[in-house]
């Protein structure tokens, strides 16, 4: 199963301020694979350096490529996919991990906030919270 997790789930789980979310990292390559635009690996670096700083920002990157994640180039995805999704949410960064999410057949994106992207109708991928993805993926 191929999941999307979105940069709050790293930096909530890295940091251990959300249990859930630092579940999610262990059960990486054992329950499921994570497949990342570069967009989201970026900002989760960015945005630990200015939390936590360099250094552990720099040991949470290294980190993640240690999870054998898979991190693609999102300007890989078609513009038409990406314009599909701005049409229905006119958020482009939003747009962008939501037409990623469906480009790379993802079952699920991981995000605790974006609530907007569960209130889509036809979209080919579920959006849960951490905990309520632990939870589906006990039953599985």
């Amino acid at each position: 199963m191929e999941v999307v997790l979105d940069s709050n789930e790293f930096i909530f789980g890295f940091t251990g301020s959300k249990k859930a979310c630092s579940d999610i990292l262990k059960l990486v390559g054992v329950k499921f694979d994570v497949i990342l635009p570069d967009v989201i690996f970026r900002e989760v670096f960015e945005r630990l350096k200015i939390i936590e700083g360099k250094d552990f920002a720099s040991a949470v990157r290294y980190a993640i490529l240690k999870l054998d994640i898979k991190i693609i180039d999102e300007k890989l995805v078609p513009r038409e996919l990406t314009h599909k999704y701005y049409n229905m949410i006119k958020k482009m960064p939003d747009a962008a991990i939501a037409a990623f999410a469906e480009w790379i057949d993802a079952k699920y994106l991981i995000s605790e906030n974006r609530d907007f992207l569960r209130n889509l109708k036809k979209k080919p991928f579920e959006v849960l919270r951490a905990e309520d993805f632990i939870r589906v993926i006990k039953d599985e």
